[in-house]
């Protein structure tokens, strides 16, 4: 049996349509947004990714990135003694697990941004929670696993 270029390319991007799952965002911490850039910082250092920044809601405000600080302070553009509001990253792309997202989906915003937030939404508050981070050497390290062999599932 031969298969067609059009067979054979749904074969090999079989991963596209995957839904996300908590299971493959990292997780992410979350610091208050009253706290100042050096505490952010000092949260920082030990998991070396980036942190939620919470509203007095419990929604995201932004994300707190160690690339964005060090920009900031390098520049001089920035002090560690100013507001944390200064140090974040206010628009970036986030995926709801309730809409159930893709890994297509998660893999096109990675084209374009550094990661990609997975939310969901807390039924009673109504706010989104940040279950994780997604970025591209995750999706890579995903879609090259062993169950993707040759295309398919195993």
């Amino acid at each position: 049996m031969t298969f067609t270029a059009r067979e054979k390319a749904f074969k090999l991007f079989r991963w596209w349509d995957t839904r996300v799952s908590e299971e493959l965002a990292a997780p992410v911490g979350s610091v208050p947004l009253g706290s100042s850039p050096a505490q952010a910082l000092a949260a920082l250092a030990p998991r070396r990714r980036c942190w939620t920044v919470l509203a007095d809601d419990g929604s995201i405000a932004g994300v707190f990135t160690a690339d964005n600080a060090r920009r900031r302070l390098a520049n001089l553009s920035g002090s560690t003694s100013e507001d944390l509001e200064k140090f974040i990253v206010k628009k970036f792309y986030k995926v709801d697990l309730a809409e159930n997202p893709t890994l297509g989906l998660v893999s096109r915003i990675l084209d374009i941004a550094p990661f990609v937030v997975v939310v969901k939404k807390d039924t009673v508050s109504n706010v989104q929670k940040a279950v994780g981070v997604i970025t591209s050497s995750d999706l890579l390290g995903h879609i090259s696993k062993a169950q993707y062999k040759n295309g398919t599932q195993n």
